[in-house]
């Protein structure tokens, strides 16, 4: 049973971050008599638990914005995007950008729910924002949200779960696309049931537009399928693009205006100018106020296999081919289409893909089509001197242009303005992320001996990076956005996830990571972390040191040494051969391929098959330990020292202390300054798992399945997995016990105690309690840092750090 002692709860200044929260809790664990061949639980030392970071948490660190996605312009010239790969909702107007939903932060009037991912975004002339996001918390979900200007209040038009209106029997699941028009009223594409698609309006009420089995206009007793929302105009007009069945056509796009429906083209429908008949559509959108339609059409038995029409009175005509050489574009010829924007005044502007992989974007203005932007046009208001257009765009009634996009030499990503024949930067990953920004936690943590924490987060605006804390607050190490060095000007664009979810924090603030990269010269690469100072160690389109015509094509994760060494996975393209590799990257000296695909592995006759997407763990000495699978499709933990490579577990081994059962996959592994290696292995033929140490050549169980979890009144371990070592042969790992049980363990040579279980609430005044937990590892002191999940979120939503405050044995 838990004794608790000690409590105390710390609010760092606010001058620092007035939102970043310390807790401390104190306790002993008593009477948790543990037998077992393996070890014999006491009464573990004190500890103290800190809370280092939960999601939610704002930082005052500078930050920029990266991953441009949904982009929406009015009239007024504001504009609302989404930024850092779905984790942040903003408006510009003028010269302010302000957040308006962020990751992490409280769905307003939800308290135990936090926005997750923003994935679509329209805006009125008003300067209300309809918005689609997904949430996490006490439950998972997504909704249709609006943001009124006036008001500047969020609430929630619609949501996962409720009941989809009209004649259908079942909840929403998601929502694809939203638009609002200038009275507030919003349209949305709806799915439930897995694949029906419904188009839907709110004004005050929720009512469906064009679901499964109502009348589709045109088709002769045609009903609607699938459907979805294209377009909404100010009056209120909807257009819809739909499946229809039991007619005469099978598609088509139709127009609803105050309660009446038209047809504006089916398939079926002759498509005029190049023969053959049209045999579905995409991409539509409203060019004026009167019903105009600009779409994309797919064509059977024509001179063209499709492209983009306009109608004009009801009747379609060719605007813009696919296929055909384009003279403004040099004879390129279009492969593809992408968004078709208008400002409802007979304008609209499309993006293109050429046959080179070039992009465009097509603007028809008075009877007119010019191609007004081209890659590697150059940009003003910004450092960059070339530009590819790369996302959404949008038109407004000013003949403006706003498009996402990112310029190369140097790179930056960002939004940017097409007016009067110039390009310019409006928003772009060098500008600043105005405050509040916010933290999501993820899975991956690091512990240092000094105490440092480092961990993964995702910061609203700014994606996935790196940050450390201490008692003063959390500070960014890595920012996505910011210039990689090593790549002629590339930037940070994602960062590569640990699989093992523990990063090592060795000497000096040293730590290694893997990212991808956007421009410059490099796609992806391998960095290495000392204090401040970031550097390339590998990038992709590099040669591989020692083999002939090979280069990186891909990196898989990484680890560091105290003394700078940096182990990765990578793939390796090798006269068009690709191959994977784990290379050793010593300081100042040259990259070293430690184990390579299809190479014999040392003294056996069998051959390396996987090995960028296994685990690998470096120590001080230089030892390397990783897992692989062989060309039998038999796992193995190998161990790579003073230049040898063997084999030290592998499939079909027996397990040591059960009847006969033996080894099968394995997961994560570590090895200490001592040569002692932790790993786990699920058993063949068997939900059963365990924790091991190999020392001195021998083989021997932590935990396995089975086996009684100390702290649970008696229930035994479902699965062990996760397991982390230090140097004086602590074991700590994760484990499912009893029927729903989760928890972290440590095993010392005072015995097997638990540290954290689920249902344990967390030291502070809102009660909510650990249900679930992620990455785990420690340090030389014994300290323990684990990201957990809090409230029944699927996501880690706490970071804490267990702190040993007595001596073993006490």
């Amino acid at each position: 049973m838990w004794r608790r002692g000690l409590l105390s709860l710390v609010v760092c200044d606010s001058s620092k971050n007035k939102s970043y929260l310390v807790v401390t809790i104190c306790w002993a664990l008593i009477g948790l008599h543990y037998c077992s061949p393996l070890a014999r639980a006491q009464a573990p030392p004190e500890r103290t638990l800190q809370v280092v970071a939960l999601t939610g948490t704002a930082l005052e660190a500078e930050g920029s914005f990266s991953q441009f996605g949904n982009i929406a312009l009015n009239d007024a010239g504001q504009i609302a995007f989404i930024a850092g790969g779905g984790s942040g909702l903003y408006l510009q107007s003028r010269d302010s950008i302000s957040p308006l939903a962020l990751t992490a932060q409280k769905v307003p009037g939800r308290d135990s729910l936090f926005f997750d991912r923003f994935t679509s975004v329209g805006i009125n002339n008003r300067g209300d924002v309809a918005f689609i996001a997904s949430f996490f918390g006490s439950q998972r979900g997504v909704a249709v949200f609006l943001h009124r200007a006036e008001t500047k209040d969020i609430r929630v038009i619609v949501s996962s779960g409720d009941r989809v209106p009209g004649p259908v029997f079942a909840s929403f699941q998601d929502f694809l696309n939203v638009f609002v028009g200038d009275n507030g009223e919003v349209a949305f594409t709806g799915l439930f049931r897995d694949t029906d698609l419904g188009a839907f309006l709110f004004a005050g009420t929720l009512q469906p537009v064009a679901v499964l089995n109502m009348p589709a206009p045109g088709t002769v007793g045609g009903q609607f399928t699938a459907a979805s929302v294209q377009a909404l105009a100010p009056d209120g007009t909807i257009l819809i693009q739909a499946g229809v069945q039991g007619g005469q056509a099978s598609s088509g796009l139709f127009l609803f205006r105050a309660g009446a429906w038209s047809t504006v083209v089916v398939a079926g429908q002759t498509a005029p100018g190049i023969g053959g008949r049209f045999s579905r559509f995409s991409n539509a959108t409203l060019i004026s106020t009167s019903g105009e339609v600009a779409f994309e059409g797919a064509v059977i038995g024509g001179q063209a296999a499709g492209g983009i029409f306009t109608t004009t009175n009801g009747t379609a005509q060719p605007v813009l081919l696919g296929g055909r050489p384009i003279p403004a574009a040099g004879q390129r010829r279009i492969v593809s289409f992408s968004p078709v924007r208008s400002n409802l005044l007979g304008e609209w502007a499309v993006q293109v893909t050429f046959d080179d992989n070039a992009r465009g974007i097509f603007l028809f203005r008075r009877g007119a089509l010019n191609l007004v932007i081209l890659s590697a046009q150059t940009v003003t208001g910004s450092s960059a001197r070339r530009f590819i257009p790369t996302g959404d765009l949008a038109l407004n009634a000013s003949g403006i242009l706003a498009f996402a996009g990112e310029t190369v030499q140097p790179t930056t990503e960002g939004i940017y303005l097409w007016e009067a024949g110039q390009i310019r930067a409006a928003i772009t990953s060098e500008t600043t992320i105005p405050a509040p920004r916010h933290l999501r936690l993820s899975t991956d943590v690091g512990l240092g001996d000094d105490g440092e924490v480092s961990f993964t987060a995702e910061m609203s605006g700014n994606g996935l990076g790196i940050y450390r804390a201490s008692q003063e607050g959390s500070n960014p190490r890595i920012l996505m956005g910011k210039l990689a060095s090593g790549t002629n000007g590339g930037i940070f664009r994602a960062l590569g996830e640990t699989p093992s979810q523990r990063r090592r924090v060795a000497g000096q603030s040293r730590l290694a990571f893997t990212a991808q990269i956007t421009g410059g010269t490099a796609t992806m690469g391998v960095f290495r972390v000392s204090g401040e100072t970031v550097e390339a160690v590998a990038l992709t389109g590099q040669p591989v040191p020692g083999l002939a015509r090979a280069t990186f094509s891909g990196f898989g994760h990484a680890v560091i040494n105290s003394a700078g060494t940096v182990a990765f996975t990578c793939s390796i393209d090798q006269n068009a051969t690709e191959q994977e590799a784990i290379v050793l990257a010593p300081p100042s000296r040259p990259l070293q391929v430690i184990a390579i695909t299809p190479q014999l592995v040392p003294g056996t006759s069998l051959r390396y098959g996987l090995l960028a997407s296994k685990d690998l763990w470096l120590n001080d000495r230089g030892d390397l330990v990783f897992t692989a699978e062989l060309d039998d499709t038999s796992e193995a933990v190998l161990l790579y020292s003073n230049g040898r490579t063997r084999i030290i577990a592998r499939s079909e081994q027996p397990v040591p202390g059960t009847n006969g059962e033996a080894l099968g996959t394995f997961g994560s592994v570590m090895i200490n300054n001592q040569g002692v290696i932790v790993f786990d292995s699920v058993f063949i033929g068997e939900e059963r798992s365990g924790v091991f140490v190999y020392d001195q050549n021998q083989l021997r169980a932590v935990a396995i399945s089975g086996m009684e979890a100390p702290g649970t009144d008696g229930e035994v371990f479902r699965g062990v997995a996760r397991p982390a070592v230090n140097d004086r042969g602590d074991v700590a790992f994760y484990a499912r016990w009893g029927t729903a049980g989760r928890g972290i363990f440590l095993s010392t040579t005072d015995g097997l105690s638990p540290i954290l279980l689920n249902g344990q609430s967390l030291p502070d005044d809102t009660m909510r309690r650990l249900t679930e937990f992620h990455g785990v590892t420690l340090n030389n002191q014994g300290d323990i840092l684990v990201s957990a999940a809090v409230d029944l979120s699927p996501f880690p939503t706490a970071l804490l750090l267990v702190r040993r405050t007595a001596p073993p044995g006490m």
